[in-house]
């Protein structure tokens, strides 16, 4: 990490609100047809998504990854196309800042900042598709998830919890029903919302009704004895999906240990209190997006002050995708993006073997 990198992230983080006002009000002054097309709230929306972008370039300062930004930006232009908003109003956003930045910067911290930016503008060169649907109706969990959805959609989450119930007592078991039909239906209809297939009130719906399956089958399965291992799982600051850590919070249950799931939007210091309190041997946290960063780095050293080298660390979530070797940027053992990743570090820890 160059020192300059690490000096113009501070300077971004400090001034975040001043520079996205003065970048958003450049734009729409350069841009008037923007007023007519986003409406009263233009302002204060463009200041939003302008903050939110500086945000995301600052943590590529810090961390020296820039596919976080490029990631999010390609995730937001699709969302522009799916509600039919030009994509080129998310570059001329990116060229706002790059004027504002380039005329108030520090002379130190111009060239790492405008680089980034100048990577930005280049990657709208490349057109971006929308993805298809997750869901292939030739397997049979994932018939079982669009029935799942339909019932919920239908308004009847009642006879999609009890159709999901049967299915997990049956061959298909608990973790079956949580990993093949759970989560790749909330998979979809999240990706039916980001495409504008779906309404947020209708992401909602489905949502509640995967969280309310999944609290069903953990509550009519039955557990292995306990083996005297706990397992700690949180979802960082700012993060409010818990799907993935309520999956693998069940499948450590299920597996014996004391799993101890502290939910969404955890505070670090909180997370370190519970962690002197229930002593864990392992911990996962979860980050989905790359402003969640520094709080993922915050809540491993909180709770490597808390218990030393006493428990090992699991990292995870979408913001970390891609980089599957780079637990030591954030001060963890590891990091995982699947349930047999977690479950492969289980294990290790229940031989009394090191798993990293």
């Amino acid at each position: 990490m160059f020192e300059a990198d690490r000096f113009a992230a501070r300077i971004l983080q400090e001034g975040n609100s001043g520079y996205a006002g003065f970048a958003a009000a450049r734009l729409l002054q350069d841009a008037p047809e923007l007023h007519e097309r986003y409406g009263a709230k233009a302002l204060a929306g463009w200041k939003d998504n302008l903050s939110h972008r500086l945000e995301e370039i600052s943590i590529a300062l810090d961390t020296g990854h820039s596919e976080f930004l490029m990631a999010d930006i390609k995730w937001e232009r699709l969302s522009f196309q799916a509600r039919e908003f030009p994509e080129s109003d998310l570059a001329m956003g990116l060229d706002s800042l790059a004027c504002v930045l380039g005329e108030s910067l520090p002379e130190k911290a111009q060239k790492s900042v405008l680089n980034l930016l100048d990577e930005a503008r280049r990657s709208f060169d490349t057109p971006v598709l929308p993805t298809n649907s997750y869901l292939d109706p030739a397997q049979p969990a994932h018939r079982h998830a669009m029935k799942f959805m339909q019932s919920a959609l239908d308004g009847d989450v009642r006879k999609a919890v009890a159709d999901l119930r049967s299915l997990a007592t049956g061959d298909t078991g608990p973790i079956g029903v949580a990993q093949d039909i759970i989560v790749p239906a909330q998979r979809e209809i999240g990706r039916m919302w980001h495409n504008a297939e779906a309404t947020i009130c209708e992401e909602h719906l489905v949502t509640e009704a995967c969280l309310q399956a999944l609290i069903a089958i953990s509550h009519s399965c039955e557990t292995k004895p306990a083996n005297g291992k706990t397992v700690m799982l949180a979802s960082v600051a700012g993060n409010q999906h818990d799907l993935g850590i309520r999956l693998l919070a069940l499948d450590f249950q299920l597996e014996g240990w004391r799993s101890i799931n502290l939910g969404t939007d955890m505070p670090a210091k909180e997370m370190k209190a519970a962690a002197l309190k229930y002593q864990p041997d392992l911990v996962i946290l979860s980050a989905a997006l790359s402003v969640q960063l520094p709080a993922l780095e915050q809540a491993v050293a909180c709770i490597k002050d808390a218990l030393a080298e006493k428990a090992f660390i699991l990292i995870g979530g979408r913001a970390l995708s891609g980089l599957d070797k780079e637990a030591r940027l954030f001060g963890a053992n590891a990091t995982g993006t699947s349930l047999e990743q977690a479950r492969d570090i289980g294990q290790r820890l229940l031989a009394g073997m090191n798993p990293g």
